[in-house]
């Protein structure tokens, strides 16, 4: 059920967490798209060949993981069901989890939550997988998509806009092409970039920088046609971790900036409270 898989672009083991370079060989299941490297193959094949079997026994197929993002929103569901379940668990249970979306979990709980989110993610509960599981699926989530989020036709314009000399022409340049993308993957996109910036805002115990998610993710939502050139993606790589790291790092700048605003409006609304009380209590 596995098969040799050739990286183009930078991207982690889903049983050990480490790297598999670009031009590297890997290997990838048939069934589940786990990747992982030729030495962690022996660790997973025997349990991943029984699931399989399992899967060509009668197992629905997934209806939530493989498909276009605009297949999975709507008005009720603007953001995917799965990603929305999955992103709120972090933020509620993750977000101090030391190398958070670096870190890999169990292969053999990864490939269940993954047919479990797939088909019926409704009856899912989360709490009973660890923080890694879920973290490992919300990548695998993004890297079947059949399309990335930031989409194959504007990939060479966000790599444009990563090479202009000014970092405010960077800036702007990326942001304009956002707001070509699909109104389905806008609001995804967007809703994730919130959800890395949380997560790099608590750095200082996970140890997750703007510039690590941006390493762990560029590969998943910024990423060329398979077809295309591998050597051409492994020459790439810098400039879309460039391109997402922006996208975190303003975003980032934007939230510290309102949560600030919050912080000296209330100081000022608490300031007039006790301003009026003593005015009360003095007439």
């Amino acid at each position: 059920m596995f098969s040799t898989y050739q990286v183009n672009i930078m991207q982690s083991c889903d049983l050990c967490g480490s790297y598999i370079w670009g031009m590297e060989k890997a290997y990838m299941c048939s069934a589940c798209k786990l990747i992982c490297h030729k030495k962690c193959l022996s660790k997973i094949i025997n349990a991943c060949s029984t699931r399989c079997a399992r899967l060509n026994d009668g197992v629905p197929g997934h209806l939530h993981f493989g498909v276009q993002v605009c297949v999975l929103t709507s008005k009720t569901y603007p953001i995917p069901m799965v990603v929305q379940m999955m992103l709120e668990h972090v933020e509620l249970n993750g977000l101090y989890t030391e190398g958070i979306y670096r870190k890999s979990g169990s292969a053999c709980h990864a490939r269940e939550l993954h047919q479990l989110l797939g088909t019926n993610p409704e009856r899912v509960a989360l709490e009973n997988y660890s923080i890694h599981t879920v973290t490992g699926l919300m990548k695998r989530w993004l890297r079947e998509l059949p399309e990335p989020l930031l989409t194959f036709s504007l990939y060479n314009d966000f790599l444009l806009a990563v090479e202009l000399p000014e970092q405010s022409e960077q800036l702007r340049a990326v942001y304009q092409k956002l707001d070509e993308l699909p109104p389905a993957n806008f609001n995804t996109l967007e809703r994730l970039v919130f959800h890395l910036v949380r997560v790099a805002k608590e750095e200082e115990h996970n140890r997750m920088s703007a510039n690590s998610l941006a390493i762990v993710f560029a590969p998943c939502i910024l990423r060329t046609p398979d077809t295309t050139d591998p050597f051409l993606g492994m020459k790439d790589i810098s400039k879309t971790t460039t391109c997402v790291e922006i996208l975190i790092s303003e975003q980032f700048r934007r939230y510290t900036e309102k949560m600030q605003e919050i912080t000296e409006l209330e100081f000022a609304e608490a300031l007039a409270v006790n301003q009026l009380k003593l005015k009360r209590q003095n007439t």
